[in-house]
């Protein structure tokens, strides 16, 4: 028992030594969002942002699992996923650099604020219909684009990781416009023994900082990220699409979910 107890929680230097390290990386990211990333082309900068979401990952011990990932990932595709943590958009990052969108007061997170802000993210206004519709345009041009995919919580936000709100359809609507292709992603965090862990979690009124300090301590973390089917927007509506991509992420967290009768209902 007294082992179990010891190793339930990281070192009061561990957690010192891992915040001065975010700290760090934070302030690195911040210099090369405004000095370095507009100077390099596009693909370098989707190798920095890669490789920036890697080293938040090692500096915070989460073990990132990927399932079914495709070997490639075109450009012109929208990422569905549930949202667990601000730390879900870097995970997939790691893996396919993309786009994502965020509620507005990202903008004003201290130091990752900054990051979001000049490496391209879509900010929306929640609760605003015309921001919903404006975020769905600028979504639909960046995938005409072609640059990057990009990723969309269509629960319109965070969970503790063990159910699902619905799906919200509004945003949908720029897969539809750009015959984009549609990836839904089921993201999970488990302990060490595997079992469905909340410390990743961020919901209520939770700080950015009290979020950090609950990962911190966690001696052990992974975050499994399992790629499902992926099909065209361009045959399907927006409520189909939010009613589709809830089903299969639902069942692949092994979630009994009847929300995505009240999307469809929503979007209809």
């Amino acid at each position: 028992m007294h082992d179990v107890a010891i190793r339930s929680s990281t070192s009061y230097l561990t957690r010192a030594v891992r915040i001065l390290r975010l700290g760090v990386h934070f302030a690195l990211g911040i210099y090369l969002a405004a000095a370095v990333y507009p100077r390099r082309s596009s693909v370098r900068q989707q190798a920095m942002i890669q490789r920036w979401s890697r080293r938040l990952l090692v500096i915070l011990n989460i073990k990132l699992r990927c399932y079914d990932q495709p070997s490639t990932l075109p450009a012109k595709s929208l990422l569905l996923a549930n949202h667990v943590s601000w730390i879900d958009i870097f995970a997939i990052c790691a893996v396919f650099p993309a786009t994502f969108v965020a509620k507005s007061e990202v903008r004003r997170w201290p130091l990752l604020g900054k990051v979001c802000e000049r490496t391209g993210t879509i900010f929306i206004e929640r609760g605003s219909p015309r921001g919903a519709r404006r975020a769905s345009r600028e979504i639909a041009r960046v995938l005409n684009d072609g640059m990057r995919p990009v990723v969309v919580y269509p629960e319109g936000t965070t969970t503790l990781g063990a159910e699902l709100k619905p799906f919200r359809p509004a945003l949908l609507q720029s897969a539809v416009d750009a015959a984009a292709l549609v990836h839904p992603l089921a993201l999970r965090y488990v302990d060490g023994r595997g079992a469905h862990a909340e410390a990743a979690a961020w919901v209520g009124d939770a700080t950015l900082l009290g979020s950090i300090v609950a990962l911190v301590k966690q001696p052990e973390l992974a975050l499994e990220l399992r790629f499902l089917g992926a099909w065209s927007g361009s045959n399907h509506t927006r409520g189909e699409i939010a009613v589709r991509a809830q089903t299969v992420i639902a069942r692949a967290l092994g979630i009994e979910s009847d929300a995505a009768a009240a999307a469809y209902a929503e979007a209809a």
